[in-house]
């Protein structure tokens, strides 16, 4: 029997039906695909930075190396985070500038409950803490994003709740 997605989508991919309990279940007719599709892990989404941002590659190196692991709240806060800041407050660089907000929306989009949480608690609030460089994000980053920001996290995160909402695109 079929455990998660992966093995759903397996099994429908090959014309199979899968029994769940008491029902055999057609999930082409009763499940919606996106809702079981997995969302990337912090592993899968580093393998992605460093394909996209291959500058960052040394630092999340020296990151793990430093922490004995992975710990993606810590390297996305002293790191990631700090490169892009610099960047936003010389405001010279925008072609980087973009590249590192296209993978923020990324990992917002594909990632995890654990991923999506280093961007709320983590990369938003920071880059939040400065109205210039917050303001200058916004201008990098879809509407979409911008909605979530506006309408979910900055009402629901305590530490935001003073925030200035983003303008959208």
């Amino acid at each position: 029997m079929p455990k998660d997605g992966a093995e759903i989508m397996g099994a429908y991919s090959h014309g199979l039906k899968v029994d769940l309990g008491n029902n055999k279940v057609d999930y082409m007719k009763n499940i919606e695909v996106s809702k079981i599709q997995k969302k990337l892990t912090l592993e899968q989404i580093c393998e992605k930075l460093i394909k996209d941002i291959p500058e960052e590659k040394k630092y999340l190196d020296e990151s793990i190396e430093f922490n004995q692991e992975l710990l993606g709240h810590v390297y996305f806060a002293d790191d990631f985070t700090n490169h892009l800041m610099k960047m936003l407050e010389e405001y010279q660089d925008l072609k980087t500038i973009q590249r590192y907000c296209d993978f923020i929306e990324y990992m917002w989009r594909e990632g995890d409950s654990y991923v999506v949480n280093i961007f709320d608690v983590t990369i938003a609030e920071k880059l939040s803490d400065y109205i210039i460089i917050w303001t200058r994000f916004g201008k990098h980053i879809s509407n979409e994003l911008i909605d979530y920001i506006n309408n979910d996290l900055i009402p629901h995160n305590v530490l935001m709740t003073h925030v200035r909402h983003l303008e959208k695109n």
